[in-house]
């Protein structure tokens, strides 16, 4: 609906360069269809118009100001995203530009309404498209005249006094913790090379970050930058005196465990903060290597990986740099925690986390022990023993998960023999465990036990007989020369079964908690499983019949079946497409990105005539969805013939 707007005179000029024509040259098609949706959903919002310029706040995931001005007849644009800073045309400015424009118009468009509609209801205008040229050499100018712009303020700052811009430079120190950061950091950088309390308290407030629970990710980027160049001065300080390595180091594990601390925090990606964990390892390595520690720092290695995480430490790199003698003397000591923690296991004890009933001290134990044995094992690694490794792994094998191991070590280690009697032997330990039973069906496959695979796959499929297990089967029955015609009857006489259950098994929870807790009586069979089966052997009529109503199927397989019916189907194509569509805008919200491209799909089954019918009759259907409907399809050119 079109919203009275104050008429202000605008040179036809500036309309074209704001026109949607110029801003899709300039930002592409991708960004520029992304900077519509921003317009749309009202996502910029005009913060300041000066008549020749305009300020904007763009919001999303971040915020971010956006500028617009008009200089010599030519547009010129900034904005603080990422994207705008690496010297691109972004989304944020392309809804920024329609917002500017929208404002000078004396109908103002609903931003839920397309524009090209908007257009096509007002007076024809008439306008003069820029050409390519003409858009590249605005944008060339465009660029020309910032970097004449960033000139002029370096010329004007390098004729300031010093005092002057001295004081300028605390007044924004005071306003802003990253400039108050730097400029401790550069009283601390010259004293730092040669005093470790002075880099400390740099490297300190470097670091330095809200103690809320969790960090949001601009705040953690933000912060990285820091750690980096608290990295660098640490690096700078190494270098300029290779005897103070020792105390570079214990400022880089006080650094470290911040890292840590912070990586729990970060909101929604506390994966942010493993480069900076990686940057002051590195830190930690030079260090060492500068000035390789005694015997006993073996131990507090081995602290230090317990409290803080063997993944941070990264122990055979850091071993490496601290010599063999920190090497022999951590081997020593990690093989006596391991040999205290095992034999506090007693025999028959749980080792899984599904045997222990997840009880706090045996999984606590467990854990304790499982990341012994995983440092064990890199370390006889690391000492280059293969014998040693696959004997300790055998020694000390109790649960699924270590005996998954052991085989998974033996397989990747040429041991392919060995790998099977293993997997044989924990499958009859353990009762067909998933996890182990999973590694012997690789080996049984890999190596043509082809019989021995089939009685796996036909177990799973009458288990729960779905179309991957069913295609499974089938695979592992061509392997072993079976009699398919047999194998697919049976398959289907299972399928229905288990469909027969679930139908009797809803009508008994209906008849025993009513209609409260169920809706409706089922109206028919789920055949999701057999017309699945019947798609994947390529037979797409028996398919077709089997979905028909009352029976439900869930919607990838009536996607699957309408893909592969031929052309001459296109009504049956469509009918199952949309089936599918409805099924999906039922339970869809906003944005209806799954509806949209089903309904995509199904008007390709159409002619063109009953395709704008079909999108009609969507439209009405569904009008009160505004996103739904700012996202229908436009109708372009005929259906099929």
């Amino acid at each position: 609906m079109a919203r009275r707007k104050s008429t202000r005179a605008m040179p036809a000029e500036w309309l074209t360069e704001l026109s949607d024509v110029s801003l899709h040259e300039m930002a592409g098609d991708a960004v520029f269809e992304r900077g519509k949706a921003y317009f749309r959903d009202e996502a910029v919002e005009l913060v300041r118009d000066g008549g020749t310029s305009a300020t904007f706040e763009a919001r999303g995931t971040q915020r971010y100001a956006v500028e617009l001005y008009f200089e010599d007849l030519g547009l010129h644009v900034d904005c603080t995203c990422p994207h705008a800073q690496d010297g691109n045309f972004c989304k944020h400015m392309v809804a920024a530009a329609m917002v500017w424009r929208r404002s000078f118009s004396g109908e103002d468009m609903d931003p839920g309404e397309d524009a090209s509609a908007a257009a096509a209801a007002a007076p024809a205008k008439p306008t003069k498209p820029a050409s390519t040229s003409a858009t590249q050499a605005r944008m060339t100018k465009a660029v020309q005249t910032r970097v004449a712009h960033t000139e002029a303020l370096r010329s004007f700052l390098l004729q300031q006094s010093a005092p002057a811009l001295a004081a300028r430079l605390w007044e924004l120190a005071q306003q802003h913790r990253e400039v108050m950061a730097d400029v401790k950091v550069w009283l601390a950088s010259d004293a730092a090379a040669h005093d470790p309390k002075a880099l400390r308290r740099a490297v300190e407030e470097l670091l330095k970050i809200s103690s809320r629970q969790y960090l949001e990710p601009a705040e953690v980027r933000a912060w990285l930058r820091r750690t980096a160049k608290a990295a660098t001065l640490l690096q700078q300080a190494l270098a300029a005196d290779a005897g103070l390595a020792a105390e570079v180091r214990a400022v880089t594990e006080s650094a470290l465990r911040q890292v840590l601390s912070v990586s729990t925090r970060a909101y929604d990606n506390p994966a942010l903060a493993e480069g900076a964990m990686g940057t002051f390892m590195d830190v930690i390595v030079q260090t060492l290597r500068a000035n390789p520690p005694p015997a006993a720092w073996a131990e507090h290695l081995l602290q230090r990986m317990q409290g803080e995480g063997g993944f941070a430490w990264q122990h055979p790199q850091v071993l490496e740099a601290a010599g063999p003698e920190v090497a022999r003397a951590f081997s020593q000591r990690l093989a006596e925690r391991w040999a205290a923690v095992d034999a506090a296991v007693e025999p028959g004890a749980p080792m899984d986390t599904a045997d222990m009933g997840f009880r706090g001290d045996v999984l606590r134990f467990n854990s304790q022990r499982d990341q012994l044995r995983r440092w064990m094992v890199q370390d006889l690694e690391r000492q280059g023993d293969p014998g040693a490794v696959l004997a300790f792994l055998k020694r000390t094998a109790r649960g699924v998960m270590e005996h998954a191991a052991l085989i998974q070590w033996c397989s990747g280690h040429a041991r392919p023999r060995e790998a099977l009697q293993l997997a044989r032997a924990a499958c009859a330990q353990f009762k067909d465990n998933p996890r182990v039973e999973d590694l012997l069906l690789a080996l049984y496959e890999q190596d043509g036990w082809d019989d021995e695979a089939l009685v796996i796959r036909q177990r799973r499929f009458d288990t729960r007989p779905t179309p991957d297990h069913y295609l499974a089967l089938v695979t592992a029955a061509r392997r072993a020369k079976a009699d398919l015609l047999v194998l697919r009857v049976r398959s289907h006489e299972r399928a229905r079964a288990v469909e027969q259950e679930e139908l009797q098994r809803q009508a008994e929870q209906h008849r025993q908690f009513g209609p409260h807790w169920q809706p409706r009586e089922p109206a028919g069979l789920n055949v999701t499983w057999r017309a699945g089966f019947h798609v994947l052997d390529g037979e797409f009529d028996a398919a077709l019949q089997l979905v028909q109503a009352p029976h439900t199927c869930d919607p990838r397989v009536l996607e699957a079946l309408a893909e592969n019916l031929p052309p001459d189907r296109s009504g049956d194509a469509f009918d199952l497409l949309h089936r599918c569509f409805e099924l999906e805008m039922a339970r869809s919200k906003t944005p209806y990105k799954e509806p949209l491209r089903l309904l995509q799909k199904s008007l390709k089954c159409l002619r063109a005539p009953q395709a704008r019918a079909h999108l009609l009759q969507v439209g009405q259907a569904h009008r009160a969805k505004r996103n739904f409907i700012a996202g229908l399809p436009q109708l372009g050119g005929p259906g099929p013939g």
